[in-house]
C-alpha cells in the first residue's frame, strides 16, 4: 500500500494583543540579555533615517528592552519631548531602568495609541509592525499621531530566503521530521515592497521609502546559535518537549549543523530586515 500523504501543519490564528501581551512579557528576561543588542543595532540604522537633528517630539513604539531607546534619547537635542513604549509592562520596565530622566516611558498598543492626533513629528518601530495583530490599525496611528509632514520609520522582516536566523529551525524541524507551529500569517508578510507600500499607501502615508539590510547576530559557530535559539528562543524549547522531551537535543544537533555549514561558507546567520520610511 501506498504511504499516506503527510497531514498538513495546522495554521494557527494570528494571536490577539492580550496574546502579544503575555508572550513578550514571560520573553523580556531572555531577550533583553540575548536577542536586545542584536536588535538594538537595527533600531539605530533606523534611527538614522529619522531627520532627528531638527525633531521636537518623538515616539518610540514596541521599544522591547530599550537597547536603541538608549541610543535614540542621546541622540536627540535636550528640548525635544521623547516618549517611548511598549505593549509589554516587563519591556517598559526593563527600558526604563536604563533611560535618562525626562524620558517618558509608558505601556501602549502601537494598535490603540494614547496620544491625540498630530502630537509629534518623528515615529519608529523596530521589529514589530509584522507582529501586530492588526498592521492596517497600527499604520493608521502611526499617521494619526503624526503631524502632517511628520517622518516614520519602520522595520520589519524581509524576504525568508535572506533571513536564516529564522528560517534555520525550520530546516532542522523538517530534518527531523517535526511539524513546527505555523501561523495563518507569517512575519514575513510585509517583507516585499509592494506589501509595505500598499500598506502604508493605504494608511495615508506618502514618500514611501524602503531598503534591506542584514540583522546579523554574532555567533562563534554553529552550536551557540543552537543554544541560543533552543534554550531562550521564546517557546521554541517547551514547543519541542510538547512534542517529545527526548528531540530537543536532536533539534538542537541538527540546527547546530545547518548553522555551522552557513558560517563555513562565509555567510552570516542574519535576518534580512526591510526599512520603510514615510512622511504623514
Amino acid at each position: 500500500m501506498p504511504s499516506p500523504e503527510p497531514t498538513p501543519p495546522q495554521l494557527l490564528p494570528v494571536a490577539d494583543t492580550d496574546t502579544l501581551r503575555e508572550i513578550w512579557s514571560a520573553f523580556a528576561p531572555d531577550f533583553a540579555r540575548h536577542f536586545d543588542p542584536v536588535t538594538a543595532h537595527l533600531a539605530t540604522r533606523c534611527h538614522e533615517r529619522l531627520d532627528l537633528h531638527n525633531a521636537t517630539a518623538v515616539l518610540e513604539v514596541s521599544c522591547g528592552a530599550g537597547g536603541g531607546s538608549v541610543q535614540l534619547a542621546h541622540t536627540l537635542g535636550a528640548d525635544a519631548r521623547l516618549v517611548i513604549t511598549d505593549l509589554s509592562p516587563a519591556m517598559v520596565d526593563l527600558a526604563a531602568q536604563r533611560l535618562p530622566d525626562g524620558v517618558e516611558v509608558q505601556v501602549a498598543d502601537a494598535e490603540a495609541l494614547p496620544f491625540p492626533d498630530n502630537c509629534f513629528d518623528r515615529y519608529t518601530a523596530n521589529l514589530s509592525l509584522m507582529l501586530v495583530s492588526d498592521p492596517t490599525r497600527a499604520a493608521a496611528e502611526a499617521k494619526r499621531v503624526l503631524r502632517p509632514g511628520g517622518l516614520a520609520v519602520w522595520s520589519v522582516w524581509g524576504r525568508p530566503e535572506n533571513s536564516p536566523m529564522m528560517t534555520l529551525p525550520g530546516k532542522a524541524a523538517q530534518e527531523l521530521g517535526i511539524q513546527m507551529p505555523r501561523r495563518i500569517r507569517d512575519n514575513f508578510h510585509l517583507g516585499t515592497p509592494e506589501a509595505a507600500r500598499a500598506l502604508l499607501g493605504g494608511a495615508g502615508f506618502r514618500e514611501v521609502d524602503m531598503v534591506h539590510m542584514p540583522m546579523v547576530m554574532p555567533v562563534p559557530d554553529g552550536a551557540t546559535y543552537a543554544n541560543l535559539m533552543v534554550d531562550h528562543g521564546g517557546s521554541l524549547r517547551r514547543f519541542l518537549e510538547e512534542q517529545d522531551p527526548g528531540c530537543v537535543e536532536h533539534f538542537r544537533a541538527a540546527l547546530a549543523r545547518h548553522a555551522q555549514a552557513l558560517l563555513d561558507q562565509g555567510k552570516e546567520v542574519a535576518l534580512e530586515a526591510q526599512i520603510l520610511s514615510a512622511r504623514a
